[in-house]
C-alpha cells in the first residue's frame, strides 16, 4: 500500500487529507472507527464493507463517505479488488472567506455514510504517481499529487451536495405525501361523522384549526374536489344503500336522513351523482 498526505488551503478552509492506494491482499481489516471523515474510491472490482452492522456493496467508481466515529470495516473483496483509502479532515484558518462554513456543512449532511457513483480520474492519476515513485515523493511529485487531489475534492464536494439536496427533496416529496393523506383522512372522517347534519366548509376549517380559505385551497390542491363535492358524493352513496337496503323508507325521509333538510335538494343532488332520479333508481333496484 502506497501513501502520501496532502495540504491546501481554500480562503478559510483549510484541508488536511491521507491517501492510501490499496491493492487485492490488503483490503480487509478489523472493526474500527476515525476521529476524521474517511472517504473509500473503488478503483477496480468491487468489495464489502459492514458500516454499524450493515453490509453495504461497493462497485468500481463508486465513492463511499463515512462519517466520524462511525464503525466499519472491509469484509470481503473481489480478485481484482483495488481502491483509494482518504482520511478526511476539515479546519478553519484565519483568512477571511466563508469557504469553511460551506464545507463543514455539507459534510456535516452525511447522516451515517452515503454511497455515490462518481468518476473521479484524479485518484488515478495519483495512483500512477505513487507506483512509479520511491518514497518519499519528490518536491514535484507531491505538487502533482495535490493538485489532482484539490480537483478531486471540488468533485467530491459537488457531488455531495448533489446528493444530500435530492434526499432533502424526496424527504420534502415524502412529507408532503404524508401530510395529503393525513389531511384528506381527517376531511373524510368529518365527512363520514357529520354527513346527516347541517355541515359548512366553515365547520370543517374549524375542527381542522385552518380557516376557510386555506381549507378550500388544500382540499383543492390535495384532493382535487371540494368540500360541497364530496359530501355531497358521499350523502348520495348512503342514499343508495338506503334505498336498496331500506324499502320500507320513503324517499323523503331517506333525503332527510341523509342530511337534506329540502326534499328538491335531495332530488337534485341525487340525479347529479347517480344520473337517475331516486324513484327511477328504486325501480331499476327493484
Amino acid at each position: 500500500m502506497r501513501s502520501c498526505n496532502v495540504k491546501f488551503h481554500i480562503e478559510d478552509l483549510t484541508v488536511k487529507a491521507s491517501l492510501h492506494n490499496s491493492r487485492r491482499g490488503e483490503q480487509a481489516g478489523p472493526l474500527h472507527f476515525h476521529p476524521a471523515y474517511e472517504l473509500q474510491y473503488v478503483n477496480e472490482g468491487d468489495f464489502l464493507m459492514d458500516i454499524e452492522k450493515k453490509q453495504i456493496q461497493l462497485t468500481e467508481g463508486t465513492l463511499l463517505v463515512i462519517a466520524p466515529r462511525i464503525f466499519h470495516q472491509s469484509v470481503g473483496y473481489a480478485e481484482n479488488a483495488e481502491r483509494f483509502s482518504i482520511d478526511l479532515s476539515l479546519e478553519r484558518n484565519k483568512t477571511p472567506g466563508g469557504t469553511f462554513s460551506e464545507y463543514q456543512r455539507i459534510f456535516q449532511s452525511v447522516n451515517g455514510h452515503v454511497q455515490i457513483p462518481l468518476e473521479l480520474p484524479e485518484l488515478r492519476e495519483i495512483k500512477s504517481v505513487l507506483s512509479r515513485s520511491q518514497a518519499p515523493l519528490r518536491a514535484d511529485e507531491h505538487q502533482v499529487v495535490q493538485a489532482y487531489f484539490t480537483a478531486a475534492f471540488f468533485k467530491i464536494g459537488e457531488a455531495l451536495t448533489a446528493c444530500l439536496q435530492s434526499e432533502e427533496e424526496e424527504a420534502v416529496q415524502e412529507g408532503t405525501r404524508g401530510y395529503a393523506h393525513k389531511f384528506g383522512g381527517a376531511v373524510i372522517d368529518f365527512i363520514v361523522g357529520h354527513y346527516d347534519q347541517d355541515i359548512t366548509v366553515a365547520a370543517l376549517a374549524d375542527s381542522l384549526g385552518f380557516s376557510v380559505r386555506q381549507t378550500e385551497r388544500i382540499i383543492k390542491k390535495n384532493m382535487a374536489s371540494t368540500f360541497s363535492r364530496l359530501l355531497n358524493e358521499y350523502r348520495i352513496q348512503i342514499a343508495k344503500r338506503m334505498i336498496l337496503n331500506e324499502w320500507e323508507r320513503s324517499l323523503e325521509e331517506i333525503g332527510y336522513a341523509v342530511g337534506y333538510h329540502d326534499y328538491h335538494c335531495f332530488l337534485k343532488q341525487f340525479k347529479r351523482y347517480a344520473s337517475v332520479t331516486p324513484s327511477a333508481y328504486r325501480r331499476e333496484i327493484h
